[in-house]
Order: C-alpha cells, then structure tokens, then sequence
C-alpha cells in the first residue's frame, strides 16, 4: 500500500509497519483512532527503532487471506483518508 511500508520481518501472527505520513507519536495514536474507527481490524500504536509504528496480530484460525486481506486494506485506506481529513497530519 502506498501510505503504509513494512518495517520488520512479519514473526509468526504480529505485524509492525509505519505510515509514511505519520512522523510523531500523537499523530501515530490519532491515526489508530481513525483505522480502529472503521470497525473492520483493530491495530494498536508502538515504536520500533525508535519511530512511531503500527502494529497488528492476526491470531484467529478463520482468518484466510482470501477472505480477510480486503478487508485489511480497506480499513487501512478508510483509516489514512480520514486522518488526513481531519488535519492531524504532521
């Protein structure tokens, strides 16, 4: 996605990547606000290296990719449009 880049090797269930557009911990926590908002994934705020991150666990057994994956990427496009709407952009 291009708001979004990977910033570590995906370890078993957890996954850690950034928004490009976040650079400080309060946009980072708002910008959850809005992904959890849509009610479709549930992400929580944390810091690797140092930089706010992203991070997810995909941990229930009826999760497939072919079903879920959408999903995901949609409430990551809906969470960005409207965190940047709301102008808590850095």
């Amino acid at each position: 996605m291009p708001d979004y880049e990977l910033i570590c090797p995906v370890n078993l269930n957890i996954v850690l990547f950034k928004a490009k557009a976040v650079l400080t911990d309060a946009d980072n926590k708002s910008l959850v606000a809005h992904i959890n908002k849509t009610g479709k994934i549930f992400i929580t705020p944390t810091k690797y290296a140092g930089q706010p991150a992203l991070r997810v666990a995909v941990c229930n057994w009826m999760t497939t990719i072919e079903d879920d994956l959408a999903a995901v990427f949609e409430a990551l496009s809906e969470g960005m449009a409207s965190y940047l709407k709301s102008g808590k952009a850095s």
